[in-house]
């Protein structure tokens, strides 16, 4: 029904009023004029050999052989009326296309927008391209470069890639955003070009800049250049978790490259370039002022094997992360090897306790979790009003243990489908195992080798009255090694309530990593067991592993990104 004639269809009811935005029936117009209209039509058929009605048309004969002679009477006569509609008016489809190129831009006028950006880690560079048309259709293009490559170069490559892309499409006017200070002020000669390799590349830059009829380079901020990061980052994604544009890959650079001679680029600069240079160099401003305040911001920080660190008051010396570096510590830290998927305070206390430092930790942090599909679409909706917490004694570490069983779950490797777990009520350090079934004598060959061979006898245990634990054996055991066994009925599991709510955090990490391949939960416990005992809860404030041990664990990042504990070790005649 036409916008314009909807009104004309409007009743009223008890309820309100309506009107037709579909009329029934197929009718173009009111019942009467249509009426008057195929009567005018098919007058010489009406009555003989058709019958027409407000809904309806009927073709008749009194014998089925002069049936297939009238219908195609009526047939053609239809023709011939819906061809001379057609010819007088042309269709709402036919309108809008006449509308649209009336109201369409002129495509030699039309500016697109260019948006490029790259990520670096320990697996190697990847680039981000995002063309952005003036309709405001977005094209994304995501390369992986399989040569070694520096930041500065990795940003350039980014650069003419996208700019290659363009004048594919025959864009004539376009502007380019970039992140990278260095890349647009070389650009734009804002900012000298001494390092001969990177002059290659800005004569390369330049002859493709030459070749539109109207060019623009604008450096923006990080935050504004999202969608190009999160091409980059997917370029080292994993294929079952690729959820963007297909990967390219760059095998070799764009510039030929002179095999004897060697490159060496130069950092980005950025506030900390001054402090670096005032630790390394002595350089100073020439204003007093200025020069003070520079003194004054150094005496914080300290230069440790040619790497920057700021001091701590109360805790070890803390690595400086640029912008490259502190995305992969949160993407290590989030969903690495030791990653569980953690919350935005979590993940940036997590980084801060492992030993880095960078400005705005809390907000890189938010966006990144935000910014993680698996977290937002396992998140948890916490239903429970608040309650008062209940005490319970832990006078030392792994005197109190709390053990439950969980399952049945997917079918896993060996057929396992439960988990028997022990945590402890003091470090809140958990210990797990995956089984096919569990028996009494599994826990108590569980309670043997992996509580009281590593942490000594425990005080009390904490079970439900299953079967599995209210037992003759498991009884007789624990009496044998002077241990308390207390047990919270299944209908109340608030008695053991610290161990079930370590076990739904458990496994809410498991969901998150795992998300369609649940049959291979075993094989993540591990991981996700690590991930958890190296997190520093809030209850506590120190991470299960340091209430354990006395110390911090080392965890991947400190490989990747040495910190103080891990860069500065003295060798003994021992490593000789």
């Amino acid at each position: 029904m036409a916008i314009e004639d909807q009104k004309k269809t409007a009743f009223i009811t008890e309820r309100g009023l309506y009107c037709y935005t579909v009329m029934p029936f197929g009718l173009k117009n009111s019942g009467s004029t249509y009426q008057r209209l195929v009567n005018k039509m098919f007058k010489s058929q009406i009555g003989k050999t058709m019958e027409v009605y407000i809904d309806d048309m009927v073709v008749k004969s009194q014998e089925k052989s002069q049936h297939v002679r009238y219908l195609p009477r009526i047939a053609q006569k239809g023709q011939v009326i819906a061809n001379f509609l057609v010819e007088c008016y042309p269709s709402n489809k036919q309108q809008e296309n006449h509308d649209e190129a009336k109201e369409a831009p002129n495509p030699d006028e039309a500016q697109w927008e260019l948006y490029v950006d790259r990520s670096s880690n320990q697996a190697g560079a990847e680039v981000g391209i995002v063309l952005s048309s003036p309709e405001g259709v977005d094209l994304e293009y995501s390369v992986r470069l399989d040569f070694p490559a520096s930041n500065n170069v990795v940003e350039y490559e980014a650069l003419v890639l996208g700019l290659q892309l363009v004048r594919t499409l025959k864009v004539e006017r376009l502007v380019v955003h970039s992140d990278s200070r260095l890349i647009v002020g070389q650009t734009t000669k804002e900012y000298a070009t001494k390092d001969e390799r990177m002059r290659v590349y800005q004569r390369l830059v330049k002859d493709l800049a030459s070749r539109f009829e109207e060019i623009e380079f604008e450096r923006i901020p990080r935050e504004m250049n999202v969608q190009a990061d999160r091409l980059a980052d997917a370029a080292s994604t994993s294929v079952e978790d690729m959820r963007v544009s297909p990967v390219g890959l760059l095998l070799s650079p764009s510039i030929p490259i002179d095999p004897g001679v060697m490159q060496i680029d130069a950092k980005e600069e950025t506030w900390i370039t001054p402090i670096m240079n005032y630790l390394t160099k002595g350089t100073q401003p020439n204003d007093p002022i200025e020069a003070r305040k520079l003194q004054i911001k150094a005496a914080r920080y300290a230069i440790i094997d040619d790497t920057l660190f700021r001091k701590s008051f109360s805790g070890p010396y803390l690595r400086y992360l640029d912008p490259r570096e502190a995305k992969w510590v949160l993407k290590e830290i989030h969903q690495g090897t030791c990653g569980n998927h953690t919350g935005v305070r979590s993940l940036a206390h997590k980084a801060l306790t492992q030993g880095y430092f960078w400005p705005y930790m809390a907000r890189d942090a938010e966006q990144f979790s935000r910014k993680c599909d698996k977290c937002q679409r396992h998140a948890p909706f916490i239903r429970q009003r608040a309650e008062e917490l209940n005490h319970v004694e832990g006078p030392w570490p792994f005197a109190r243990l709390g053990m439950d069983i969980v399952g049945p779950l997917p079918t896993a490797v060996g057929g396992k489908k439960f988990v028997l777990l022990a945590t402890d009520y003091f470090t809140k350090w958990v210990e797990a195992e995956a089984y096919k079934t569990v028996t009494q004598t599994d826990v108590v060959r569980f309670v043997w080798r992996n509580i009281i061979c590593r942490f000594g006898i425990p005080r009390a245990i904490v079970t439900d009255n299953g079967t599995q634990f209210d037992n003759r054996e498991f009884r007789s055991y624990c009496k044998e090694k002077g241990i308390i066994q207390q047990f919270s009925s299944r209908s109340y599991p608030q008695g053991k309530g610290q161990a079930e709510k370590i076990n739904r955090t458990i496994f809410d990490c498991l969901k998150r990593r795992l998300e369609q391949r649940k049959g291979k939960w075993s094989e993540e416990l591990p991981n996700v067991l690590w991930a958890y005992r190296t997190t520093k809860p809030k209850p506590t404030g120190e991470s299960p592993f340091s209430l354990a041990y006395g110390t911090e664990g080392v965890i991947p990042t400190k490989i990747g990104l040495p910190t103080v504990r891990t860069l500065v070790v003295e060798s003994n005649d021992n490593e000789q």
